[in-house]
């Protein structure tokens, strides 16, 4: 029921910054067709996740072209499925991540600690509501 104003910069775009977290603005982006003819479409069997994906799979035949400037606004309500399923959709994510993450130890371990912590700070927010 408000305007909140945007607070959020969209940090500079590298593919290991993308495995620690999707900050690509989906309603603001656009997909060469060449692109998804390489990488492939949405897969529709990801509920929460399929935008990351998405953005992974892209990520690995290039890097975007990225705009310092809004184009579009997120509508937070409690009957979006992000917002209505947050842990549900923060899972979803962790497992996607994982699929690029890679297999080295580092890297896993990496991911693991980072999501234990970001779990247990949702939990907390999320039972204070």
């Amino acid at each position: 029921g408000k305007l909140v104003p945007e607070g959020y910069a969209v940090p500079q775009y590298s593919y290991q910054r993308l495995l620690k977290g999707n900050f690509i603005p989906h309603p603001a982006t656009f997909v060469r067709k060449s692109l998804f003819d390489r990488a492939g479409m949405f897969n529709e069997n990801i509920k929460y996740a399929m935008d990351y994906d998405l953005w992974l799979r892209l990520g690995r035949f290039a890097d975007p072209v990225q705009l310092n400037e809004h184009l579009a606004v997120f509508r937070r309500h409690s009957g979006s499925l992000s917002t209505a399923n947050r842990m549900a959709s923060f899972e979803e994510d962790f497992k996607i991540r994982m699929q690029y993450a890679g297999n080295s130890p580092w890297s896993i371990a990496y991911h693991w600690a980072h999501y234990l912590v970001r779990r247990r700070r949702l939990t907390r927010e999320l039972g204070a509501h």
